[in-house]
């Protein structure tokens, strides 16, 4: 499902460092995950001071659908760039956002 979008992806700095967290805990090593991310064509955004506001604003939205404080930076940044948003979380397809929400399982 997420075929039709490489090379045209966007996240944020922190959905960022939360990807290479997880590919460190699983052993991978720098090199190693440059090459892994290298195809997949991410542009990553700085979380920057007005990105961080968004996100916080999010939080009352968001709430009742337990989404943490990445969830709401990646959806702060679809926001801004006016794209879909990508995720495995079904509880994101009961959001009432000004965003496409795209659920890829």
């Amino acid at each position: 499902m997420i075929d039709p979008f490489a090379g045209h992806l966007a996240i944020s700095s922190v959905n960022f460092a939360e990807v290479v967290t997880k590919l460190v805990e699983s052993g991978a090593t720098g090199s190693e995950i440059e090459r892994i991310l290298a195809p997949v064509g991410l542009e990553v955004f700085d979380a920057d001071r007005a990105l961080a506001f968004e996100a916080a604003a999010l939080r009352t939205v968001t709430r009742p659908f337990g989404l943490s404080l990445g969830d709401r930076f990646a959806l702060a940044l679809a926001l801004r760039l006016h794209l879909p948003v990508l995720t495995a979380d079904q509880n994101w397809g009961r959001l009432d956002l000004a965003v496409p929400i795209v659920l890829i399982r």
